[in-house]
């Protein structure tokens, strides 16, 4: 029977036992014994709503059984429809005899074939065996492409830095073949200098050499910080003094201002009179050139007056030679007169520009003022600690001798190496 042909004849018993008695238990209980069909969830929640007794439903539940599995799902129906514990207790009960012979009606499990067994399982471990080789050679697979992959990154990265060792390479060798191509040119301009200019003397007595007016090369980009950049530098035409000034100059000074000796003048390893004085201040040096009607020279008039337009290393050339100079090499430990070393003398005739002693010039001294110097004249910074040296003395090595060699000193300290020349 339907739930909907049921339903209506619950209805109809329903409609005729209240017709005649009222007794709405009664009717409905007799409709249901007479079915004797098994009550679906459905049913039991209409009995619920049609049905007052809760005793006669589950009297019902427990005569026809049902015919579903009394799931959490349904209970909770069931309870939300208003079902007691009683009518619950009947539904389990009923529900556990409907599952129970539904399982038994079940066909029973086919025998298994031993031998069908045997093969399956065989054939799943054989299952199992290439899908573990596969991985396995997939896994290789993946390794192989790996280390394809760092071997061509190991090549790229080689040949980028054989790259770069290649480029330093043809930079140190360009940067050689420049310097080669600059010693040959030096190499190739007139070894002998032409002959200078006639001697020309200034108010002191002592012969100066002319310096004519155009650019030469300062600095040295092969030498210390403070000679770089290395540079070409326009000169006015200037003249300088062919000698340092002697003690006997010096004398003459003395005794025409009444300046005071300098250092070691009593001294009879440096008083003789044609030795260049010593133990004068940069204020004494300067004091004596303006008695004279000069003035120190310049740093960058010293350098042109020593080295030319040329950029020689050494007033004589290129090459360091100790019989042309007092320097520490000639172990004589003190200073020699002037022009004493007639092979040493520079382009323009100055002479004893390299060694013997330093001399003060009138720049004071900036370590980085080459970098910020003008290409006109330079007269170095406006104010500083110290005065400008240069040439190197009777005590020091070739290193310092070149015509591009920077020293510094106080200007108001005095010692056994340090004198000066003149220049206007």
């Amino acid at each position: 029977m339907s739930l909907v042909k049921f339903t209506a004849h619950i209805l109809i018993c329903v409609s005729i036992s209240l017709s005649v008695s009222g007794d709405l238990i009664i009717s409905a209980s007799a409709a249901f014994a007479q079915e004797r069909r098994p009550l679906s969830a459905d049913g039991v929640e209409h009995l619920l709503k049609e049905v007052p007794s809760h005793g006669r439903i589950a009297q019902l539940i427990q005569q026809n059984g049902v015919n579903f599995e009394a799931t959490a799902a349904v209970r909770t129906r069931l309870k939300s429809a208003g079902a007691g514990a009683e009518i619950m207790q009947a539904v389990e009960k009923a529900s556990a005899t409907y599952v129970k012979a539904r399982a038994a009606a079940q066909p029973p499990t086919p025998a298994v074939d031993p031998e069908r067994a045997k093969l399956e399982e065989e054939n799943r471990k054989r299952r199992e065996t290439l899908l573990k080789e596969e991985a396995k050679k997939k896994e290789q697979a993946e390794r192989t492409k790996l280390e394809e992959e760092k071997r061509k990154l190991r090549e790229t990265l080689l040949k980028e830095e054989a790259k770069k060792k290649e480029e330093a390479e043809r930079a140190k060798l360009e940067e050689e073949n420049r310097k080669l191509r600059e010693a040959l040119k030096r190499a190739e301009a007139p070894k002998i200098a032409p002959a200078p200019p006639p001697p020309q003397t200034s108010r002191d007595g002592a012969e100066m050499v002319s310096i004519p007016a155009g650019e030469f090369w300062m600095g040295s980009d092969e030498g210390d910080a403070v000679e770089k950049p290395r540079r070409r530098v326009y000169l006015d035409a200037f003249r300088i003094d062919k000698f340092e000034v002697t003690n006997a100059l010096y004398r003459r000074f003395m005794e025409s201002t009444g300046r005071a000796a300098p250092s070691y003048w009593n001294d009879a390893n440096w008083n003789e009179p044609q030795q260049p004085v010593v133990g004068v201040s940069w204020n004494d040096a300067e004091a004596y050139c303006s008695w004279a009607g000069k003035r120190l020279p310049t740093e960058a008039e010293w350098e042109k007056a020593a080295r030319g337009t040329d950029g020689r290393k050494y007033p004589w050339g290129e090459q360091w030679d100790g019989t042309r100079a007092n320097s520490g090499e000639s172990k004589i430990g003190k200073t020699i007169g002037v022009g004493s070393n007639p092979n040493g003398v520079s382009p323009y005739g100055a002479h004893d520009l390299a060694g013997n002693v330093w001399e003060w010039v009138a720049n004071w001294y900036d370590e980085s003022s080459y970098g910020r110097a003008p290409g006109k004249n330079p007269q170095g910074p406006d104010s500083g600690q110290y005065r400008v040296l240069r040439g190197g003395s009777w005590d020091n090595g070739p290193g310092l001798l070149r015509t591009s060699g920077r020293g510094s000193y106080s200007p108001a300290d005095r010692n056994y190496y340090i004198g000066f020349r003149c220049a206007r």
